[in-house]
């Protein structure tokens, strides 16, 4: 679990300091997953196993890249004015 917060937190740093080069990155993460996927249904007997781990490997990265996102600020409560007695 170390490793993929360790990972959001850099896919956050980029994301945040050029938006436009990390959404290139993801949609291109996205184009090699389905040549992945492509090769996966092409594999043969004995190559399905390891197409399909590739295919799992990048599909987690991906699930890391799109959910990273600052944590929403906490808001204080007001405090509700005490009447003056």
């Amino acid at each position: 679990m170390a490793v993929k917060s360790q990972l959001s937190i850099i896919a956050l740093l980029v994301k945040n300091g050029n938006p436009q080069a990390f959404g290139a990155f993801v949609a291109e993460l996205e184009n090699y997953e389905r040549s992945l996927v492509d090769e996966l249904v092409q594999a043969s007997t004995t190559e399905i196993l390891s197409a399909a781990g590739r295919v799992q490997s990048i599909r987690a990265l991906l699930r890391v890249l799109k959910e990273c996102h600052l944590e929403p600020k906490k808001q204080p409560v007001p405090e509700e004015p005490v009447p003056a007695s």
